[in-house]
């Protein structure tokens, strides 16, 4: 007996399968909908994004005169002839903040746009170098034009909770303690006292407040060790060396991107705080260069060098729980080359900073 395939036979063998691939899709959703969730997420998120509609697409230029600060539902700048904080968006232009002495720089604002520290030395970048020396000054309320003076036994290292609402700091009392206060610098509590804090730079406190993160200075002034601090255990232990200061982390402190090295010789690693372990990333760049996306638990990284140490015009994206790395479709042959990155506040804009201070803007996540 012999059978003929036509293309009805096709056509049918081909609705079954369609149906029964639905079927099992309704049932898994139905009876293990989490899981289910998650292996789709993992499928999508290492797909291309064009299969979304979300083409490989040219940056937009912003047009802001210069130094850009962050984002908060627009851009905000530093304009350094009139010396005040002006916020660009779609909408309008609008000045934030009255001019500020000659002797004083905006150094970084609150994630939620409200407030800025000001310090008496200008800032090489947007982030602040770190010092032994006291050169915070003040906050400064966008809302009302106010100034709050801090104490001078607050070094650098001023962190931002909630939005802005609160600030941890390291006050280099007898013994150092580390505080959280109001953005006004009052009702504060002491979460961890201890010599370990002494002539430290804070990083970052996570927003559960169980975790801190600072530098220790080698002899020299220079950064000689990452710290991390478990708070409610009283627990101090020493993560990594690292002499220049280069890290970024994720919202919960679990995990710090940072380089090791310098120049042409760097290496870009991520620390895993719970394991305590080091993994040494297939990237060559400074994690300066890289910004942390909380809702993917990864990192988008640009100013890449190849195995020649030339520089590649692509962005790269990090899983910070795989350590996969995967080039995303951008066209970048229009910026002329990468200062400074950030992320707008719903995770989907990348703002990249030449330079010049000219600012590109590119929807980067759909």
């Amino acid at each position: 007996m012999s059978y003929r395939i036509t293309f009805r036979t096709i056509i049918i063998g081909f609705v079954v399968i369609l149906l029964l691939i639905v079927l099992g899709g309704w049932l898994a959703l139905r009876f293990f909908p989490q899981e289910t969730g998650r292996v789709i997420e993992q499928i999508t998120s290492k797909l291309p994004r064009f299969i979304f509609g979300v083409p490989p697409q040219e940056v937009t230029t912003v047009d802001i005169p210069t130094s850009p600060l962050i984002r908060v539902q627009g851009i905000i700048y530093y304009d350094p002839e009139k010396r005040v904080l002006t916020q660009v968006s779609q909408q309008a232009t609008t000045r934030l903040s009255d001019p500020l002495p000659s002797d004083r720089f905006f150094v970084h604002l609150s994630p939620d746009g409200t407030k800025a520290l000001v310090a008496e030395v200008k800032p090489s970048s947007s982030r602040l170098y770190a010092s032994k020396e006291p050169r915070v000054k003040y906050i400064y309320d966008l809302r009302n034009k106010t100034e709050t003076p801090l104490d001078a036994r607050i070094l650098d290292g001023i962190v931002w909770l909630e939005g802005g609402e609160k600030i941890a700091y390291i006050f280099q009392g007898d013994p150092p303690r580390l505080n959280i206060a109001g953005a006004d610098g009052t009702n504060f509590q002491t979460l961890f006292t201890g010599e370990a804090l002494r002539d430290t730079f804070l990083l970052f406190v996570s927003d559960d407040q169980k975790r801190a993160v600072f530098f220790t200075f080698a002899p020299d002034g220079l950064f000689q060790d990452a710290k991390i601090l478990e708070i409610r255990e009283g627990v101090v232990t020493t993560a990594f060396p690292s002499s220049s200061g280069d890290m970024v982390w994720n919202r919960e402190g679990s995990t710090i991107l940072f380089t090791e090295s310098s120049g042409i010789n760097m290496r870009l690693k991520l620390y895993d705080v719970a394991r305590k372990t080091i993994h040494e990333l297939p990237l060559r760049t400074a994690a300066d260069n890289c910004v942390a996306v909380p809702s993917r638990s990864s990192f988008v990284c640009a100013n890449v060098l190849d195995e020649n140490k030339k520089p590649v015009k692509q962005l790269f994206e990090i899983d910070a729980e795989t350590f996969e790395v995967t080039p995303l479709l951008f066209d970048l042959s229009t910026v002329p080359s990468i200062f400074d990155l950030a992320l707008s506040e719903d995770e989907k804009t990348l703002f990249l900073i030449d330079g010049a201070n000219q600012v590109y803007q590119l929807k980067i996540f759909p």
